[in-house]
């Protein structure tokens, strides 16, 4: 009986656990034009402190679609008071779309956040209910007559944060935006520390994208509309290298990573692409470099100093070499060469009487 109890309690401990890990899909069906806020559960507990909070989200038409139009769908879910936008947009040729969004974090609200259990939850345009750690609040808005699927899903985004050194492997499309933010080691802004970001696309080279390189804090500009806001920003295609100077950003850095719809803003005009791809991988990473370039300036210079004095010692010891090979040749031709011997015995002749 003994064993038996222990079974069933390490049973119930093994469903709750796994229950709480389980990732729940939130189905919902709009009318045209309509709105409705979903509740979908937060999996617990979180994997660890740096983690953010990734909403992904489906959309499909499933009633009214005409191929002679478009559908869009708005969404929006507030964390720890900070609101968060997004939508989708489906075409003619595509009667669904997805996308998944990162919820902004401030880094005061989140040490708050672990401080008390009592703070309030703003529900982005409808109401303020308090705060429900378990739950995601996501108010969807359809801006199409057509009736709409849509599923959402939250879940723990463990990648939030990037290492020094580390390399980080992401997907991005317009849909989609990725945010980071460097954790920074405790000599951070201790010194005149210079950090550099370097991106590579692996995928997809001719689709271009924003980089935008702000200080930790909400709102995020992860948006078309906003990035150009950002403290850093540039577009990039293949490849990217982003110096940071911890002065800049004295307690942390975010990047975020948005793509175009249209890649044309990378591209002169009349150049040729290849046809429009929407999905762009890239790997990212930080780097600790030089903050000062005397050093190896400094020793480059002493190098080709040193090479430059080295050539001179070697042409100068071949030219003297040279000069006496000549000179042993002249005088072994005076003894073989009878006539050669007279023409420079007048030669130094005429040219003593000259010089007298």
């Amino acid at each position: 009986m003994r064993k038996m109890a222990t079974t069933a309690r390490i049973f119930i401990l093994l469903s709750v656990w796994l229950l709480q890990s389980v990732v729940v899909v939130r189905s919902e069906y709009l009318v045209g034009y309509s709105q409705k806020t979903i509740k979908v559960l937060l999996s617990s507990p979180r994997p660890s402190r740096y983690a953010a909070i990734s909403v992904n989200t489906k959309a499909k038409v499933v009633t009214g679609m005409s191929r002679s139009n478009s559908s869009a769908v708005s969404f929006s879910a507030s964390y720890l008071g900070n609101l968060n936008r997004w939508s989708l947009r489906m075409g003619p040729e595509l009667n669904q779309s997805s996308a998944e969004k990162t919820l902004c974090m401030s880094p005061e609200m989140e040490e708050n956040s672990t401080e008390t259990n009592d703070e309030e939850f703003i529900l982005a345009e409808t109401s303020t209910p308090r705060q429900d750690k378990d739950y995601i609040y996501t108010v969807v808005y359809s801006r199409t007559i057509n009736g709409l699927e849509v599923d959402v899903v939250a879940d723990w985004n463990t990648m939030f944060m990037i290492s020094l050194n580390e390399t980080i492997q992401t997907e991005i499309d317009p849909y989609s935006t990725k945010v980071f933010q460097f954790l920074p080691d405790e000599d951070y802004d201790k010194e005149e520390e210079i950090y550099l970001i370097s991106l590579d696309s692996i995928r997809n080279n001719e689709k271009c994208m924003y980089v935008a390189i702000n200080e930790p804090g909400c709102p995020w500009h992860d948006d078309i509309r906003t990035v150009q806001n950002s403290k850093l920003w540039s577009r990039m295609l293949k490849t990217g290298y982003f110096p940071i100077s911890a002065a800049q950003f004295p307690n942390s850095f975010t990047v975020a990573l948005v793509s175009l719809q249209n890649s044309s803003d990378c591209f002169s005009s009349g150049a040729k692409r290849s046809p429009e791809e929407h999905l762009k991988i890239v790997n990212i990473k930080v780097e600790k470099t030089l903050n000062s370039y005397w050093t190896p300036i400094f020793f480059s210079m002493f190098a080709i100093l040193m090479t430059s004095v080295a050539f001179f010692f070697v042409w100068g010891g071949c030219w003297h070499a040279q000069l006496k090979n000549n000179e042993k040749r002249i005088q072994h031709r005076k003894r073989n060469d009878k006539g050669f011997r007279d023409s420079c015995e007048r030669q130094r002749s005429h040219l003593i009487t000259n010089g007298n």
